[in-house]
């Protein structure tokens, strides 16, 4: 349970659901692989067409850990926010210059700090309440 959420007593009748997957540049590597082992030349896919960074390209060896945090930030690039905050993570995660982006690891912990940061009694879209005359339910 989220701290200082009460729950309301009956479920909720909607569910939020939300995949960022892209699997053209998916790589599963077996589990005793060290990390400098972990690098690729090329697509594991040839001929996708979903956008990546330009060291994919550049035909040298490259992190694909680096690319998942990548691709993560252009999945939001349209994306619209209203909190600066979140805008400093994406614009971070999105870095062009693999030596300065972050590790997936240091993306969610960026992203969970800034969670931390949200008021849940504040909401940044305010409800609407809709007040209906009696028995116009029907």
């Amino acid at each position: 349970m989220v701290p200082g959420v009460q729950p309301c007593g009956y479920p909720s009748a909607v569910r939020a659901y939300s995949s960022l997957l892209g699997f053209e540049v998916a790589v599963k590597y077996p589990p005793d692989t060290l990390p400098e082992q972990r690098w690729l030349t090329s697509l594991p896919i040839p001929g996708s067409k979903r956008a990546v960074p330009s060291e994919v390209t550049c035909g040298l060896p490259y992190d694909p850990f680096k690319v998942d945090v990548w691709q993560f930030a252009q999945n939001f690039s349209n994306f619209r926010r209203t909190t600066p905050d979140f805008d400093d993570v994406l614009t971070h995660v999105a870095q062009a210059k693999i030596t300065v982006r972050p590790t997936a690891v240091e993306v969610r912990a960026q992203l969970a700090d800034f969670i931390d940061k949200i008021a849940l009694t504040s909401p940044l879209i305010p409800p609407v309440h809709l007040h209906l005359a009696a028995g116009s339910m029907n």
